[in-house]
């Protein structure tokens, strides 16, 4: 059944060869774009899209660590060759924002920006990012915070979810609660966020969970007894967001996008899927830049799992969502991408007449006979299509659109993402103008997985809307 899903559906006339550099040369016969000759410019074509010694994550970057973050470095000259190729870019959209990377880089140049993102722990470290930047009272704010912890002698644990006592042991959770109960005390939502960011590392630092993977997987026994002190190392982190918040309300202050702390720019943080967000807004970026999930998230990175216990201790007054939202690990992974498997198979004759290598990539993963992987492949693709047709619809005429993208293997076959975006996008008006290679510095997701080999380069898209 599986090896007959594709066949004779590619339209009359698709070519079989579908590697980007096709693409390249078809889009670029009538000459060379202004912002792929910007990427290419000598200048930067003399140090390669790596940054493997430039990935340190300054100032705001560094305040929480997410999975798969984007080098600062990396977004920032992105977005530097967009304005120099369209000067007048102003509103900038990433509609899977993660950590908010390009959030402050846009900050950083002076422009309107609009994140979006399933997680709430995401939106809630893109709100934190965003302002107001009060150094020397955020600077107060922490001490004051550390000094009502070190009064609070308390033994109530104040939180309760399933299997708490598995992921935290006693000492972890009292100490946990009174760092709580002091961040709680303070009146000030922009100082309260900064604080919850501090919080959110300490719960993962000091949780039975390993620090060496995003899912829950609990500790070996021989390590659990040395994990460290919640309220020392949640003192560390906290002392350290502050000279992070001063460093960078310097840096903004001398590039004058900041006035009396707060951006000159208007910065919006979503928290839900592109899809519902675009349903009640028409086109007004005049950029997107973004990177996208390259599978669902079970197969590749759990941003759910990573998230769950930081989310179970946070008030749910200061989280963007409630608390059903995350009411076990799984949840938020189960309406990622490809998080229901619901009329997996249905699909894939639609993906196919719609994306010579998508078609070609099912073709050959039908014959291993794995049902398991195709619908999982399928389902993740069609939410993947959707969420494309969405942020397009956002973009404007003559908008450029950068989509950082993997291409990894499912069951030993290359599943390649990039050219099928591109012909997705193409469907949306969305041409494709060229592409750059990187490799992946500092990877943490595994090279092997259970559904195949995961990914250590990239490629960076770029696409230009040239219709409504």
């Amino acid at each position: 059944m599986l090896e007959k899903l594709t066949r004779d559906m590619l339209p009359t006339g698709w070519a079989n060869e579908t590697d980007l550099c096709g693409l390249n040369e078809a889009q670029g016969r009538q000459g060379r774009d202004p912002l792929l000759a910007q990427l290419q410019a000598e200048e930067l074509a003399s140090a390669p899209w790596d940054y493997h010694q430039q990935s340190y994550r300054y100032g705001l970057h560094g305040l929480i660590k997410y999975p798969a973050m984007m080098v600062p470095q990396m977004q920032g000259d992105l977005l530097d060759a967009a304005l120099r190729a369209n000067p007048a870019t102003v509103e900038v959209l990433d509609p899977f924002v993660g950590a908010g990377t390009t959030l402050v880089e846009s900050l950083a140049r002076d422009l309107n920006f609009t994140g979006i993102d399933i997680n709430p722990l995401a939106i809630l470290a893109c709100q934190a990012k965003s302002g107001p930047l009060f150094g020397r009272a955020y600077e107060a704010k922490v001490a004051a915070l550390l000094q009502r912890l070190s009064r609070d002698h308390g033994t109530s644990i104040d939180v309760n979810f399933p299997e708490r006592r598995k992921w935290f042991n006693a000492s972890a959770s009292i100490q946990l609660s009174r760092i709580r109960r002091a961040i709680c005390t303070e009146s000030s939502v922009w100082a309260r966020r900064l604080m919850w960011l501090a919080f959110a590392e300490t719960v993962r630092a000091v949780s039975n969970s390993r620090g060496s993977t995003y899912k829950l997987h609990i500790r070996p026994f021989d390590e659990l007894a040395s994990t460290r002190g919640a309220s020392e190392y949640f003192e560390e982190v906290a002392r350290d967001s502050v000279a992070r918040v001063r460093w960078h309300e310097e840096e903004l202050s001398n590039r004058g996008v900041l006035r009396r702390g707060r951006v000159t720019r208007t910065i919006s943080a979503f928290c839900g899927n592109v899809t519902d967000f675009s349903a009640r807004r028409t086109a007004f970026a005049d950029l997107i830049i973004t990177s996208p999930p390259y599978g669902d998230n079970k197969s590749t990175v759990s941003y759910g799992q990573f998230s769950y216990l930081q989310l179970r201790w946070i008030p749910e007054q200061d989280l963007p969502l409630q608390a059903t939202a995350f009411q076990n690990a799984y949840a938020i992974d189960g309406r990622s991408l490809g998080g229901s498997l619901r009329g997996g198979l249905e699909y894939a004759p639609q993906l196919c007449s719609g994306s010579a290598a998508a078609r070609n990539f099912i073709d050959a993963l039908a014959a291993l006979q794995r049902r398991d992987l195709m619908i999982k492949t399928v389902v993740f693709l069609r939410d993947y299509e959707r969420a494309l047709k969405s942020a397009s619809s956002l973009l404007r005429p003559g908008g450029y659109a950068i989509w950082t993208l993997g291409d990894r293997t499912v069951g030993g076959v290359r599943l390649p993402l990039g050219a099928i975006t591109a012909e997705i996008l193409e469907r949306f008006g969305l041409l494709t103008q060229g592409h750059i290679q990187r490799m992946i510095p500092q990877k943490r997701t595994p090279q092997r997985n259970s559904q195949g080999f995961t990914m250590d380069e990239e490629r960076v898209l770029v696409t230009k809307k040239v219709s409504s």
